[in-house]
């Protein structure tokens, strides 16, 4: 699985890696005059990316026998790609929970049921309001004031609870943002205050799963509207409007969102807190009322092997994500992504009612507990903590170097001399740790230098710690296998969604950072040439 070959240098490159030994750093290729042409080249990649590149630039575009051919403006390509997503995956959400609700999480009997209750409608506007209206008749006022309530809690935990103060990375426009890092303690605080509300008989500990549906509905809710008030924010009254981002299509806007940084004052971050406070403190809450309730909202003291599982798993990455927390800043959706439907939507809905999927289909399939596969159960087990032991050690590396070798000025001559003895210490499998030195521009006009980490677990694949995700995802779609004795599509909507996903933020990720890093960012790829799976892909 871990190919040495991928850590070969390059042999003849222009650049080579910088090599931290016990006698300092030494480099290759990398004078001043090469990495002035390589900022070059990264303001010339952002500006190509921006679309800023001028007239002259742009001229030859138009020449050709293919600006002859008929095609789509970007405008209406983006939204047409923005509509389609933002109706099909509330679509996909509300198949899954019909299917869990009525046929034990069959998708075949439940996609058919549904279309045979509109295929005799007239016309598409019939059907999709009789789609639309079969949600509705879910909603109740009690699963809306639970939603209300756990919403509001969540929000005032956030802004009052003493937190560690993180920093994001640098903004296109210059800003590093400061972040309240308390998510850890409100995790624990929100579930022990559930668990002794359940003990002390306040609530059932089927609460959650007695009022799916509802929630279901009240999240939507809740989750268009905040689509609508960000969209409106980021016109009317945004945060560091120079970060802002506009692409012509009313659609797309809404949903990839226009402003990058929404904030109430200066230190509620909406997309910090919603996408880690309601939906990813609720993660385990929601395996719990699904673990342990029956179907008819009895407690059930003997949950299956693959359910215990499940939660083992859902608990462990949970609690690394919010005990990491601070690592969460520099990720994707933080550091690149605005706010917009993807995320006030997805952070609500999606990801509470489908990252969960192995806990109702386990729910609704108890019949068959599956306890009786002991080595299924024991491959889904190593398989979770093997996935979990790559993830952690990947991301580990990688703060590592980025925290010894990129720490910014040294106060005093001292502190200096003990970092460089600490960065001629610094070993990583044994070996000194080595990477590329990235330089890039922010629209200031001010130059910075990130770190491209070539060794460890960063000299087998650049994104080895989404293999490790996908470990721990399959492993999870793995206990639905012990129980329904063959592969179910809504088991292993995590395990295919997630793999979907990271596969598509890999190429992301490698478009943003070609023109961000240029001719650099080629020469990682050249020393790493594995996206996610070392020797396959």
């Amino acid at each position: 699985m871990y190919l040495v070959e991928q850590q070969e240098r390059l042999g003849a490159s222009a650049a080579k890696p910088i090599s931290w030994g016990r006698h300092g750093a030494t480099t290759t290729a990398s004078d001043n005059h090469n990495t002035t042409a390589r900022l070059r080249s990264t303001a010339k990649g952002i500006q190509q990316k921006l679309g800023t590149t001028g007239p002259a630039g742009r001229a030859g575009e138009k020449q050709g026998v293919l600006s002859m051919l008929p095609t789509i403006s970007p405008s209406l390509n983006l939204s047409i790609r923005s509509l389609i997503m933002m109706l099909g995956a509330p679509t996909l959400a509300t198949l899954y929970l019909y299917s869990c609700q009525n046929y034990e999480c069959a998708v075949v009997p439940g996609l058919a049921d549904l279309w045979s209750s509109v295929k005799g409608l007239e016309g598409p506007y019939d059907a999709l309001a009789a789609f639309v209206h079969l949600p509705l008749t879910w909603f109740t006022w009690k699963s809306l004031a639970i939603y209300l309530v756990w919403y509001v809690i969540q929000a005032v935990l956030y802004a009052v609870v003493p937190a560690k103060i993180g920093y994001g990375q640098k903004t296109l426009a210059g800003y590093q943002l400061p972040y309240k890092l308390n998510g850890f303690t409100n995790y624990i605080l929100s579930h022990v205050a559930f668990l002794t509300a359940v003990y002390f008989d306040i609530i059932p500990i089927s609460i959650i799963a007695d009022n799916w549906t509802g929630l279901f509905v009240a999240t939507n809710l809740c989750g268009y509207a905040l689509t609508v008030f960000a969209y409106v924010k980021a016109h009317l009254f945004p945060c560091h409007p120079e970060d802002r981002k506009f692409s012509g299509s009313l659609w797309y806007d809404m949903f990839m969102g226009i402003e990058f940084n929404p904030r109430f004052g200066t230190m509620w971050d909406f997309k910090l807190f919603h996408n880690g406070r309601p939906g990813i403190i609720a993660w385990t809450l929601i395996d719990l009322s699904f673990c342990f309730s029956t179907k008819d909202g009895k407690f059930n003291p003997n949950p299956s092997i693959p359910s215990l599982l499940v939660l083992m798993l859902h608990s462990i990455y949970v609690i690394d994500f919010f005990w990491h927390e601070d690592w969460y800043l520099r990720t994707i959706d933080i550091a690149h992504d605005h706010f917009g439907f993807y995320l006030a939507w997805g952070d609500q809905v999606w990801l509470p009612f489908t990252y969960t999927v192995q806990s109702q289909y386990l729910h609704h399939n108890q019949l068959n507990l599956g306890n009786e596969h002991w080595w299924l159960n024991l491959f889904i087990f190593v398989l979770g903590l093997a996935g979990y032991a790559i993830f952690r050690g990947a991301n580990d590396q990688k703060d590592a170097m980025r925290r010894i070798f990129s720490p910014g000025p040294a106060p005093n001559e001292t502190v200096a001399k003990e970092h460089k003895e600490l960065q001629n210490k610094t070993l990583i499998w044994g070996k000194p740790p080595t990477f590329l030195a990235a330089p890039y521009l922010t629209s200031d006009g001010k130059s910075h230098t990130s770190l491209l980490v070539t060794c460890g677990y960063w000299g087998l694949a650049r994104h080895m710690n989404y293999f490790g995700d996908i470990m721990m995802a399959t492993a999870m779609g793995l206990a639905t296998l012990a129980v329904s004795g063959g592969p179910g599509l809504v088991g292993w909507h995590y395990t295919l969604f997630l793999s979907t996903l990271l596969v598509h933020r890999v190429r992301r990720c490698d478009q943003r950072c070609s023109a961000k890093y240029g001719d650099t960012w080629d020469e990682y790829r050249s020393v790493v040439r594995w996206r996610i799976i070392p020797g396959i892909y």
